[in-house]
């Protein structure tokens, strides 16, 4: 499984999330996701 742009925003201030999904899944956020996925300013995730 691919989750992809809007699919990240489940996890949005809830990573735990991340622990329901298995090793088959892969996360392509871009910087700007992964900064909110992480709460952090994109200057700082990059």
């Amino acid at each position: 499984m691919v989750i992809d742009a809007d699919g990240l925003r489940v996890f949005n201030n809830n990573l735990n999330l991340f622990k329901e999904i298995n090793s088959n899944t892969v996360i392509t956020p871009h910087l700007g996701e992964l900064s909110r996925l992480v709460d952090m300013k994109t200057e700082i995730v990059f």
